[in-house]
């Protein structure tokens, strides 16, 4: 049976920004392969990526790769990610939520620079992103520093930072918006907002509006009749949508910041 979805949840987490801030439609890997010309290297990797010839972080590894060999620029790059403005309703959906001793994170398998103008524009608090690249002084792309945060990657990076407020992800609440989102809906509390089917289908309630804060009423289900909008995962845990178990990383936070250079 899935997990209750609680009424006061003590950490809202993110799994895109794409549902906090306006953009254009897509994800934002396509949007930065396009600014780089290279939309057919992006067709090419991501259906490799999703016949299972790649992993989802070795296909951020190769696309991070193929973007450098492609000499994409700041300049470039900073119009694909740039966003101006939240979704109706995001700031005070977070707000709401976030009242008193809550909290709220983006986990994304996307870009840092966007997620922290999502989180400036909207009011999150934390972010943790899978990449950030590096320009060099002429503006071409020099490297990608890479996280492994995106598919079953999310679920430990979730993890940590939910153990970090001392809290379980039973305590949470995920807002999820992509297929990379699936793993993590799995295992803790999730809506889906304006997602796909197969992304409703692995969250408890799902929910298609213009205005995020029509959510809000999910989270006194526990107070209302709720049955009407829970239903049985029907995504078995040990299945990722064109991933495999195997390329996750386990975050271990310990309390001692001088091991990871801090």
């Amino acid at each position: 049976m899935p997990t209750a979805i609680p009424a006061a949840p003590k950490l809202v987490i993110f799994g895109s920004p794409n549902s906090l801030v306006a953009r254009p439609n897509g994800t934002i890997w396509k949007a930065v392969f396009e600014a780089a010309g290279e939309k057919r290297s992006y067709d090419r990797l991501r259906h490799q990526f999703k016949t299972g010839q790649f992993t989802a972080y070795r296909w951020a590894e190769a696309s991070v790769e193929r973007l450098a060999k492609a000499e994409l620029t700041e300049e470039a790059y900073n119009k694909a990610v740039a966003t101006q403005e939240p979704l109706p309703g995001v700031a005070e959906f977070v707000s709401t939520l976030v009242s008193g001793d809550g909290l709220s994170v983006i986990v994304s398998g996307g870009f840092s620079d966007l997620c922290l103008r999502a989180a400036e524009l909207t009011g999150v608090q934390q972010v943790v992103a899978q990449t950030t690249p590096v320009f060099d002084e002429t503006g071409k792309l020099a490297k990608f520093i890479m996280l492994n945060c995106d598919y079953q990657g999310k679920v430990h990076f979730a993890e940590a930072v939910a153990t970090s407020f001392g809290l379980g992800l039973e305590e949470c609440v995920l807002i999820a918006e992509g297929e990379g989102d699936i793993p993590l809906a799995q295992v803790m509390p999730s809506l889906a907002f304006n997602a796909p089917r197969i992304v409703e289908r692995a969250c408890n309630a799902s929910v298609r509006a213009r205005d995020m804060t029509e959510m809000l009423n999910l989270f006194r289900l526990e107070e209302k009749e709720k049955t009407s909008r829970d239903y049985e995962r029907r995504i078995p845990n040990t299945v990722l949508i064109g991933n495999q178990q195997s390329d996750a990383v386990i975050v271990v936070f310990d309390g001692k910041p001088s091991r990871y250079g801090a």
